[in-house]
């Protein structure tokens, strides 16, 4: 009973249904990565925020957003690891032995069973005898056995066929086998999937990813690294209509001493690799709280004036003075006060405080709805004219140490399929007797394509024998 067991967990079709279940993995793995975005963990409180306590914390449990690095994920690959490397640990054997051997019939009943078979009669006077006589003459044509021997052994030859004799009970039998190598390939295709498997796994369990957020100037960690990233610079590309069209960041790797290893730009789809890391341009925001500058009409007459980030606008005429506050980027207004919707210029507000005439006063002023502004009882009517957000430039590190068992297993699968689907395995196994030749078909894939060729040959060895017994 253990050993039934064993092997119908060693089994193909258990392999098959393993295979399935990581297939249906790797889909919702897919499917997952669309859905949730793989800075789940940087930005967890506002994605609860968005989507409730509840779904937040069972995609935190589950690594949904990191699927192919969760612990589900791992298992299904594991498993079937396991059950493939255990398939072809117990039939290696078998693919080579098929790959060498040309099997020979056993005895002379295996061909006669077969309904794919002929007869091909030996002219009278032209037996395979070695003496002469009148019942049994040699043929000169022939050569005896051995010259009807290399007359089948070169015919098959030139088709592509491999021939080995063996004499049993009396009787000369052979066999021919083409396209043996198939199973040959069969094995290198099998061994490279395995050896993909391998490389996923080194990917899943010791592979990773990470995110960095960094300004211009801002010196960064670099995950699976013990070098920094620092940001030099970052651009936002803007189609005619407004459109963003592309984001740029400029990046320099150094050392822990601070020495430049290398520089470069990150584009999306256009990543930087470094040592084993591949940089991704993913994302970038609008920082709440900061900003670079902002323009601000004050008056009627379109007196405008700029508000830098840290500063203050001093009108010593009006006797006020003008201080930033709060920015927000998507300003939304909730049951605890205002909060940024998103990290994103949706509805970009600043709160300024205006001092003066020996009171102060704050309010909004909101940069695409300057109609809902705040009212100030001062000599002055503010409008957010433009801001310039502080953006941080998001990107995501991985790397991946099983990169090139990856590599290595696809070459070696590819290899692997060029003989199992350009060739094919043939078997034929024949007679030699006193007065006749019998061969028959063995083994083939494609019957009614074997069945032509089979015909074929048999049409052409007959006429061979008969031009050479003449």
């Amino acid at each position: 009973m253990p050993g039934l067991q064993l092997e119908r967990l060693i089994s193909y079709r258990f392999a098959v249904v393993v295979l399935s279940l990581l297939l249906a993995a790797s889909a919702a793995g897919w499917i997952l990565t669309e859905l949730i975005p793989p800075d789940f963990p940087e930005s967890i409180e506002l994605y609860r925020e968005r989507w409730g306590d509840a779904v937040a914390s069972m995609i935190a449990f589950a690594e949904l957003y990191d699927p192919f690095h969760s612990v589900w994920y791992r298992a299904v690959l594991a498993l079937f690891l396991v059950v493939l490397t255990a398939c072809l640990a117990t039939r290696w054997r078998q693919f080579i032995r098929r790959s060498l051997e040309i099997p020979i019939p056993e005895r002379l009943e295996q061909l006669e069973k077969r309904k794919l078979r002929v007869r091909i009669d030996l002219p009278p006077g032209r037996s395979r005898g070695e003496n002469s006589g009148s019942g049994n003459r040699s043929s000169p044509a022939y050569g005896g056995m051995d010259g009807l021997m290399e007359e089948t052994r070169r015919f098959f030859g030139k088709r592509g066929y491999s021939v080995a004799f063996e004499r049993r009970e009396g009787i000369s039998l052979f066999g021919a086998v083409a396209g043996r190598w198939r199973f040959l390939g069969n094995f290198l295709f099998h061994a490279g999937i395995l050896t993909i498997t391998v490389g996923a796994v080194i990917g899943s369990f010791w592979g990773g990813s990470g995110f960095v957020y960094g300004r211009p100037g801002d010196r960064l960690p670099l995950p699976g690294s013990a070098d920094s990233l620092i940001v030099e610079d970052f651009e936002i590309l803007v189609g005619e209509q407004g459109a963003i069209r592309d984001y740029i960041s400029t990046v320099t790797i150094v050392d822990g001493e601070g020495e430049s290893l290398m520089t470069g730009e990150i584009e999306v789809n256009e990543p930087m690799r470094y040592k084993g890391l591949n940089i991704y341009q993913s994302s970038y925001f609008a920082a709440e709280n900061e900003f670079e500058s902002a323009q601000i009409s004050l008056f009627k007459e379109g007196r405008v004036e700029r508000l830098e980030r840290g500063g203050s606008l001093e009108l010593p005429e009006r006797g006020l003075t003008i201080e930033p506050g709060r920015f927000i980027p998507d300003f939304r207004m909730g049951p605890e006060g205002p909060f940024s919707a998103s990290l994103s210029m949706q509805n970009p507000a600043l709160e300024i405080m205006v001092e003066g005439m020996g009171r102060v006063e704050r309010g909004w002023l909101f940069l695409k709805h300057p109609r809902f502004n705040s009212k100030f009882d001062l000599p002055v009517e503010p409008t957010l004219v433009e801001i310039e957000p502080v953006y941080y430039t998001g990107m995501q590190v991985s790397y991946n140490p099983g990169e090139h068992v990856l590599f290595a297993g696809f070459l070696l699968g590819t290899v692997g399929l060029i003989p199992l689907y350009l060739l094919s395995h043939r078997v034929i196994g024949g007679a030699l007797l006193k007065d006749h030749i019998l061969i028959a078909g063995l083994q083939y894939r494609w019957k009614v394509g074997f069945k032509e060729e089979f015909d074929a040959m048999s049409d052409e060895l007959t006429r061979i024998l008969d031009r050479a017994a003449d």
